[in-house]
């Protein structure tokens, strides 16, 4: 398990994550509210996720799927990735992963 945290609306969430599984997956599992339009797909970009400079530069590099895809994402900064195209490594360890405003997700499944 490795030990990221997740802001969202200015509130801090640490969790303990799989290594190996998707990020995005991860956080939806935690019931943090991102999000994920194609659920995952990597196909859309509303999983977009800002993370941490030092965290960022370790991270393995994003696909040339994901580089297109966030070309179009509101927001875009350097250290901008898809939640969905982050696979849980030790280069997480003590991450911090902020979900910007306009991808929280303010309803889910379980809303409904």
């Amino acid at each position: 398990m490795i030990p990221i945290k997740v802001e969202l609306d200015g509130k801090i969430t640490e969790l303990l994550v799989h290594k190996g599984k998707k990020l995005l997956d991860e956080i939806k599992e935690h019931n943090i509210k991102i999000n994920d339009a194609c659920e995952g797909s990597m196909a859309c970009g509303t999983c977009h996720v800002l993370v941490d400079n030092e965290t960022f530069k370790k991270l393995t590099p994003a696909t040339d799927q994901e580089d297109d895809l966030l070309q179009f994402v509101p927001g875009l900064k350097d250290n901008s990735r898809l939640a969905c195209g982050i696979l849980v490594e030790d280069s997480l360890t003590n991450a911090l992963i902020k979900i910007p405003k306009i991808n929280r997700n303010l309803l889910s499944e379980h809303d409904l």
